[in-house]
């Protein structure tokens, strides 16, 4: 059997969170099981080799998935997942009809502008009204399955479907040495949008007055150029490192004392729990599907409240202790066979909650 995942970045240069995420699931998922797992995006079509642990792109046209699976009948589709909105759900939609299979849907993000919001004063365009009612009324379909990241959003989506998945996303374990931690360090890790709120998090922490401290801000975006034009007289205490792979990230996750991520909305932020996983002290924004993933092992933070007590509450976390917290609940190296089966219903049983 076969899982197709839909994923409109996959393929391109710079690998983002999304996609490394797919990445260690689709790795989880060969070590566990029997499935094959193709991957389709705009970039072309992609088949996983597990013995040499890449994808290898097997045609440029994702239109000519049809006739590779024509020609491949032994790689019958059971699941199609879905791991980006927009037009990528309708398309997952009418390829399950086509091979009468089961779709899961992926709800990346939990807030304004996203499939599901909690938030009852947002402005809403009639392009998202339509895409949230088109979404919604797919989700009634006897072979549809919406996958959330945790139980933040479990209420919202509970009411217009039951066929539920809560599956986390993956990560790579992360080592905690104390030996490489360096005293007064912050990383920021993400991609640089306005919801991402960079700027709010560089201001509380220059306000800190804090000689020593010196901060990484990883990930470029459109607010890369404004931010480095606006901290451009504080060279000295941060360093715009843009782009970096993922190997390049966690020695910065290794070696900082602290995280810092004050977005305004999350499904689940992949930074994060890497973070977490190499030992990071971590003040995230106070939002349910940060506290859904860390618990009390971060602080949590909301605009206008005091940062220089929330870097106070901080130093009472226990670095092991969160390590050991995010490699055990979000590394592959921990998940269980029964885990990815309920995820795919691959023996057909009952879907539980993660």
């Amino acid at each position: 059997m076969t899982i197709l995942h839909l994923a409109r970045s996959f393929g391109s240069k710079r690998l983002g969170g999304s996609e490394r995420n797919i990445y260690n699931l689709v790795n989880l998922i060969s070590l566990k099981t029997k499935e094959k797992n193709l991957i389709m995006s705009d970039n072309g079509i992609w088949e996983y080799h597990i013995k040499s642990d890449t994808f290898r792109k097997i045609d440029k046209t994702k239109i000519n998935l049809f006739f590779l699976l024509i020609r491949n009948p032994y790689q019958k589709i059971n699941n199609i997942h879905v791991h980006s909105n927009g037009y990528y759900i309708f398309l997952g939609y009418i390829i399950s009809f086509l091979f009468k299979c089961r779709l899961i849907i992926k709800v990346t993000r939990v807030g304004d502008g996203s499939l599901i919001n909690r938030n009852k004063k947002e402005k809403i365009s009639f392009k998202l009204l339509l895409k949230r009612n088109l979404f919604k009324y797919l989700c009634k379909a006897k072979n549809v399955y919406v996958h959330i990241l945790s139980k933040s959003s479990l209420e919202m989506v509970n009411k217009f479907t039951k066929k539920i998945i809560i599956f986390p996303n993956l990560i790579k374990k992360g080592k905690y040495d104390p030996n490489i931690k360096k005293k007064d360090t912050f990383v920021i890790s993400s991609r640089l949008i306005k919801r991402k709120n960079v700027d709010l998090a560089l201001d509380n922490l220059l306000n800190l007055k804090n000689k020593n401290l010196h901060i990484f801000v990883i990930g470029d975006g459109p607010e890369l150029k404004s931010l480095k034009r606006k901290y451009k007289t504080n060279k000295s205490k941060i360093t715009f490192l843009g782009y970096l792979k993922n190997n390049d990230i966690n020695n910065y996750y290794a070696l900082a004392e602290f995280f810092v991520n004050l977005s305004d909305s999350e499904g689940m932020s992949n930074s994060f729990i890497e973070a977490m996983s190499f030992g990071c002290k971590c003040i995230v924004s106070d939002i349910l599907e940060n506290c859904c993933t860390a618990e009390n092992h971060a602080i949590y933070y909301d605009k206008g409240e005091d940062f220089v007590l929330k870097i106070k509450e901080s130093l009472k976390l226990n670095p092991k202790e969160i390590s050991d917290y995010a490699n055990s609940r979000f590394s592959i190296d921990f998940f269980k066979s029964t885990q990815i089966k309920e995820l795919y219903k691959i023996d057909n049983n009952n879907i539980s909650c993660w």
